[in-house]
């Protein structure tokens, strides 16, 4: 907030107490004023709380209903529902302003009005709501005599209604036989708006309907929430009282991010939910009176500022645009003119606040919960929560996030930690109630607070394991800062008990033998922080236990997998455990134990031999490996296994072991005795291609002294035949036919090396011309025809029949055709159409294109066809690729000439010619050029469309026109240019120049002069010229001071001559029209007396409070307009409690001569001695316009000493 200086003052005209009631007043000031902040009401315990009152309409009930979701306003099972409620038993000052938050629901139903957030003067008691539906129950509602029962009045002593308009109806005008009220005109659609409305309006005529209580409310201010439309209804943005009275409005809508729509699908309490909505309200002093008023609503994680710091004064021009032409109270539906008038909102030293929602002819669901209220610049405190030990303690330091206000030099606070008093802490139980600094919760703990620190410690109860919530509020250091009335909302402390490491599995114990390798490891969960492991040894079954550490024996010591190396035998009977501590825990938790056993060594010579029955099988027969496992001792083998993956050469069939059991690839024999030895046998397929190397190993659970016959491999080296295909390199002469050169057997193969053809048999079927010879040779046909033939043959293994392979013999036919392609000149032309023509060629014609160095050479086998096409049009100064496509097709009959039905494509070749596309020439105007003129302003003449043509595509024409700024002389130039382009960017230009005079450019204007000492003078810039220049339409113009007298209104043209000097003010509005902008300057004379009656003069107003601490604010005793004509002739005097005069000066200008705080009276007191604090009274006398001398008295009261 700001300080006294900017706060609504104490006017001394009011004064009419005694002495001493009014010293008492002032030392109580701020417990009067600050007494009902903060309030908070969560609204979610599901029965009425007791400071809440309901307020009935005038027709119908009151729906409200309190649930454990909030206060349920309205249902979405009834039609004309309606809530309101107010709270009873708080009365929030004005003078500091404040700021109210809510979270809110509007959802199911078919969708209805909306919610209200009503401020009425604490004055009125019990308040009468105001009319239901989309009055809100804050407005009035009046209708004709075909329905009395629908005239409601609005709220009683209403100063700021604020309604979540989800609907669209409270900001509409209304004038039908049933609702008549003030608003916007013609924007019936626009929904999804956050709107204010004033407080009550004066009777007009009571005769007519428009009696106290059925006037005023205007609409204020208001905003759409959502960029879209909502149901089909329109998209004006904003919309704003101006000071004639008369609503302004754009359509600038709200990003894509700050868009939504107040009513949701559904309610929830989850910020992170799109569904969750949240209303915050501010209302700051505004220094010239009023407030600055600000809405926001946060809607999921995004909070959309819809009002912002919109000034609501204490008096206002509106208009009345639902009169009835005759009176409501016939039944005539004639809607009569408009009319203005001033609304006076004097801010009530108390408001009261209260919620009403309504749903009309439709559903809604509207909720209201969680409702703050505190001062500006209030404490702020965030919700804090921390861990604690079981049968222990935890704390927390909440203050650190947390803030208080203190004033900045430059008069706006500022908030910081370091602002917080933190003497000021207190605990609040759930009831509201104040604890002190240390507060015991029945069952659950203790809660202690540290003054020194800001530490806050919880003890729990004894055996008390669960969550606990303390909640807590504080102040600041510095005035008014340090009010209770600065407490923030209460925040919440939760202390929550530490998730305890627990262990999931225990170390077992180990069986090892002497010089083995072994681990012991533990499996745990919970806990939240890092865990931290010790492993412990001990020599006394469990006892005196002994942390470990690593060394060349144990490793990883301090994790949760102990490793022991090469196990001695001393260490049997040795247990081991492990501690864990979790760095967010609370204590140590502790393993079992595991006993380490360890065994002497037994030795053992293990040995395995492997043999294949056929070593030089054939692929796809089976073969039998035999394994045999020996013990050669001297001690019996344990836990034998042999372990014998199958390599890729072959496929598994079975295994059969004599002793034990096979799960591939582990043969587990069990045990062997000394000299004693088992067999497994494993089948299987030999495939065509892999590994055959068949290994198997040997291993037991003892020492093995030997370990060079611990391994055996058998292999196989299987008998492979392979056809391999033949095809010849070029094609063959087919009319000649014959031997085609290929031997089948040149390449074929057996067990690796060429085929003898006596160790094999050929077997093949002709195809067509192609035969395969047994021999192994290949002919082919006479006059076969060009193309590609195919013949397969088998070759098998004389001795061995079942082995085989097959393959295929590929001969191509063709005949001797070659293509030289001749070379080209570079070439180009303007346009594709340019290019020559698709055609068909000659051999002839083909040799002679280009540089004439191309050829075909042909001994043919069929008939020669040349196609000339060209490629797409690549666009501007881009190559065309024009193609020459040589096709040789079959001819049957050698006429040399494709026939129909020859379509048999023997050879192909392609050649290329690039053409460049080189487009050069500008497109040409197809109208005559306009000529540069010179006219008068009102005279301009219209742009010409001008067309244009291309030699290669279509032209586009673009028109620009630059319009100079204009000279003082009232001249300015317009160049128009068109440009006229092809589709290469080839462009003509043409220009045209108009030079523009404006006639009687500067227009002056003197009125008559005016009082600089009456507070209601203004003079209207705008009505002055429209009067003296009927004839000039004024567009969107600007205003200009041209003395800096700062007297005039920029955005209105209001000038207000209050307390100039004397003398001429030139006010300067440039009219913005399009082709004829005129300078208006009005000169004002001002002046003193001339005419000026002494009951216009500006009235005196003295600031009552000084504090003299030299921080820039109320060190002196300010009188406001005492410098005005009206007072200059004036003197002062001030007086302690006993009569003494203290200070005493002439023409007092608040600077020079200024009451400080110091004496400057008679001579019982010490001049410039520091007075004390406490009450003083002034005598101010002054002589009037006239002469005539007056005086006003009143008292200060003085805070603090210098």
């Amino acid at each position: 907030m700001y300080m006294n200086k900017y706060c609504k003052q104490l006017s001394s005209k009011n004064f009419k107490l005694k002495t001493v009631v009014a010293f008492f007043i002032l030392i109580n000031v701020n417990a009067q004023v600050n007494g009902s902040f903060p309030y908070e009401q969560a609204f979610t315990s599901g029965t009425k709380p007791t400071e809440i009152t309901l307020l009935n309409p005038k027709v119908g009930s009151n729906s409200t209903v309190f649930t454990n979701e909030g206060v349920k306003l309205t249902s979405a099972d009834d039609i004309y529902s309606f809530g309101a409620f107010y709270v009873n038993n708080r009365q929030f000052s004005s003078l500091n302003g404040l700021n109210i938050e809510f979270e809110y629901g509007m959802y199911g139903g078919t969708g209805a009005d909306g919610i209200s957030l009503f401020l009425f003067d604490a004055a009125v008691g019990v308040p009468t709501i105001g009319a239901t539906g989309g009055g809100l129950g804050y407005s009035f509602n009046r209708a004709n005599n075909n329905f009395p029962d629908r005239r409601q009045p609005g709220l009683t002593g209403a100063y700021l209604g604020i309604g979540f308009d989800g609907f669209r109806n409270f900001k509409n005008q209304g004038f039908n036989s049933y609702s008549r009220v003030n608003g916007l005109e013609g924007l019936a659609t626009i929904g999804s708006t956050v709107t204010l409305r004033g407080g009550t309006g004066n009777e007009i005529d009571a005769s007519k309907g428009l009696g106290y209580g059925f006037t005023g409310y205007p609409v204020l201010i208001g905003r759409q929430t959502y960029s879209g439309r909502v149901r089909g209804m329109g998209s004006v943005y904003n919309y704003e009282l101006n000071v004639t009275g008369d609503l302004s409005f754009n359509n600038v809508p709200l990003n894509s991010i700050d868009s939504f729509t107040l009513s949701t699908a559904t309610f929830s309490t989850d910020q992170n939910d799109t569904n969750y909505r949240k209303a915050f309200v501010s209302l700051i002093p505004n220094i010239k009176g009023g407030f600055n008023i600000t809405v926001k609503v946060q809607h999921g994680l995004v909070t959309t500022t819809i009002i912002d710091n919109y000034w609501y004064r204490t008096s206002l021009n509106y208009k009345e645009n639902a009169n009835p032409l005759v009176t409501d109270f016939d039944n005539n539906n004639d809607i009569g003119p408009e009319t203005l008038h001033t609304l006076l909102t004097p801010v009530p030293d108390l408001f009261k606040i209260g919620f009403a929602g309504s749903t009309g002819e439709n559903t809604f669901n509207q909720l209201i919960r969680n409702l703050k209220v505190s001062l500006p610049y209030s404490s702020e405190a965030n919700d804090d929560i921390f861990s604690y030990c079981a049968n222990g303690n935890g704390s927390i330091f909440p203050l650190t996030n947390d803030v208080a206000y203190t004033n900045s030099l430059d008069g706006r606070p500022t908030s910081s930690s370091n602002n917080i008093d933190l003497t000021s802490f207190r605990f609040i139980d759930t009831s509201g109630n104040p604890q002190g600094q240390s507060f015991n919760v029945v069952n659950q703990g203790t809660w202690n607070y540290n003054i020194a620190t800001g530490e806050v410690t919880f003890t729990p109860a004894l055996n008390y394991k669960g969550s606990a919530t303390i909640r807590y509020d504080v102040k600041g250091l510095t005035a008014p800062y340090n009010d209770d009335g600065y407490r923030n909302v209460p925040a919440v402390i939760t202390a929550n008990p530490y998730i305890v490491t627990t262990i999931t599995s225990q170390p077992t114990g180990k069986v090892v033998n002497e010089g083995e390798n072994t681990f012991f490891t533990v499996g745990e969960s919970g806990g939240s922080g890092i865990r931290q492991y010790q492993w412990q040894v001990s020599k006394n079954n469990g006892s005196d236990w002994i942390d470990l550490s690593d060394d060349s024996t144990y490793s990883n010591t301090t994790s949760n997998t102990l490793s022991i190396t090469n196990v001695p035998y001393t260490f049997s009977g040795k247990f081991y455990r492990v501690l864990i501590t979790d760095s967010n825990s609370c204590g140590t938790v502790e393993s079992n134990s595991a006993a380490l056993v360890v065994e002497l060594s037994i030795i053992s010579d293990l040995s395995v031999t492997k043999s294949v029955n056929n070593s030089k099988p054939i692929v796809g027969t089976p073969v039998t490996f035999t394994i045999t496992a020996t013990n050669n001792g001297p001690d019996t083998a344990t836990e034998v296994k042999v372990n014998d993956i199958l390599p890729s050469g072959y496929t598994f069939v079975s295994a059969t072991p004599s002793v034990g059991t096979w799960a591939a690839p582990i043969w587990t024999v069990g045990n062997l005795r000394n000299g004693a030895n088992a067999n497994l046998t494993i089948v299987a397929t030999v495939n065509a291609s892999g590994s055959y190397d068949n290994t198997a190993i040997i291993s037991g659970r003892q020492a093995d002294f030997k370990t060079s016959n611990n391994k055996s491999t058998a292999s196989v080296a299987p008998t492979i035949i392979k056809a391999i295909a033949d095809s010849n390199p070029t094609p063959l002469d087919g009319g000649k036919g014959g031997n085609t050169g290929i031997n089948v057997y040149e390449n074929d193969t057996l067990n690796g090396n060429l085929v003898d053809p006596s160790d094999v048999v050929l077997t093949s079927t002709p195809n067509g011309p192609l035969i395969i010879n047994i021999d192994g040779t290949v002919t082919l046909a006479p006059n076969t025809p060009a193309g590609t033939y195919t013949a397969d043959y088998t070759i098998c293994e004389a001795l061995n029949p079942a082995n085989c392979s097959t393959t295929t013999v590929t001969i191509k036919v063709g005949c001797e055709f070659t293509v030289t392609c001749p070379t080209f000149a570079s070439s180009k032309v303007q346009c594709y159409n340019d290019l020559p023509a698709n055609s068909s060629l000659t051999i002839s014609q083909f040799i002679l294109l280009g540089n004439g160095d191309g050829s075909i050479i042909d001994s043919p086998c069929g008939a020669v066809e040349i196609i000339a096409s060209n490629g797409p049009n690549n666009g501007c100064n881009a190559s065309v690729i024009r193609t020459y496509t040589i096709t040789e097709y079959a001819d049957p009959n050698n006429n040399n000439t494709r026939d129909l039905g020859e379509n048999i494509i023997l050879n192909q070749f392609v050649c290329n010619q690039n053409i460049l596309i080189e487009d050069t020439v500008p497109p040409t105007f197809v109208e005559t050029v306009p000529v540069t003129n010179s006219v008068e302003c009102s005279s301009i003449p219209k742009a010409q469309l001008l067309t244009a043509t291309d030699n290669c595509s279509s032209a586009t024409v673009n028109f620009s026109e630059i319009v100079s700024t204009v000279s003082s002389e009232g001249i300015y130039e317009i160049i128009r240019t068109w440009i006229a382009s092809d589709a290469c960017g080839n462009k003509t230009t043409a220009t045209q120049k108009i030079n523009v005079k404006i006639p009687d450019f500067i227009k002056k204007i003197k009125i008559e002069a005016v009082c600089n000492n009456d507070a209601e003078v203004s003079v209207n810039i705008l009505d002055v010229i429209k009067n003296r220049f009927p004839e000039y339409s004024l567009v969107a113009g600007s205003f200009s001071d041209v003395n800096n007298s700062n007297a005039l209104e920029i955005s209105t043209g209001i000038f207000r001559p209050l307390n100039l000097a004397n003398g001429d003010y030139i006010i300067r509005y440039e009219n913005n029209d399009t082709n004829c902008p005129v300078i208006f300057e009005v000169t004002i004379p001002v002046i003193t007396k001339l005419g000026c009656s002494d009951d216009k003069c500006v009235e005196l107003i003295f600031h009552n409070t000084i504090t003299p601490n030299g921080d820039g604010i109320n060190d002196e005793l300010v009188i406001d307009n005492v410098l005005n004509d009206c007072y200059k002739d004036n003197t002062i005097e001030i007086f302690n409690r006993w009569g003494v005069k203290v200070f005493e000066s002439i023409n007092y200008d608040n600077l020079s001569n200024g009451f400080k705080g110091y004496s400057a009276g008679r001579s019982n007191v010490k001049q410039s001695a520091a007075l004390p604090s406490g009450t003083y009274f002034y005598i101010f006398k002054y002589k009037n316009l006239q002469g005539n001398s007056y005086s006003k008295t009143g008292w200060i009261y003085l805070n603090g000493s210098n």
